[in-house]
């Protein structure tokens, strides 16, 4: 039998020593709201320190860690108000951001233009407005050439149509 093991037997642990439900396995713990006196005396004890250095502690932040004022303010202020600076942005800005950097350029190009026509003092529909009735008469159409375009697309629909009944023939 030298070469069998001894297998311990396996305790039950369900026995009276277990713990009731509702009771404690240490009685002497830590009592309740302990936890929320430490964050209140913490709070207290930063907003003390603020009192007397806050604005010193700013001033070498911007000058040191300028990103971590960001990340302070942007933990401190409610999210609400991220929501309601976003949602009263002019949705013109988003066909701006939208826009490439060779239409950028036009589009800057063109307020230059206005600047040193000295139209800036006018007010900017009005500029702009021109703006378009300029481009309306330099993009427009006779009204010959746009009828015999429009007879000549006519003609050509019908062209089409007559040979698709040919090949179905």
């Amino acid at each position: 039998m030298a070469g069998r093991c001894k297998v311990k037997k396996q305790v039950n642990n369900t026995g009276p020593h277990r713990w009731l439900p509702g009771e404690s396995g240490n009685p002497a713990g830590r009592p309740v709201g302990s936890r929320q006196r430490i964050a209140e005396n913490l709070l207290k004890d930063i907003g003390s320190l603020w009192d007397r250095r806050g604005p010193e502690i700013l001033e070498r932040l911007a000058d040191e860690e300028p990103a971590k004022i960001a990340a302070i303010a942007y933990g401190i202020l409610p999210k609400e108000a991220f929501v309601k600076i976003e949602n009263q942005l002019d949705p013109r800005l988003k066909t701006l951001q939208n826009m490439d950097a060779d239409a950028l350029a036009a589009l800057g190009g063109l307020i230059n233009a206005i600047k040193e026509a000295k139209a800036d003092g006018c007010e900017p529909g009005a500029v702009f407005a021109w703006v378009e009735e300029d481009l309306r008469a330099r993009m427009a159409v006779p009204v010959e050439k746009s009828l015999d375009r429009a007879d000549n697309d006519e003609r050509q629909a019908a062209n089409n149509r007559n040979g698709d009944e040919r090949a179905s023939r």
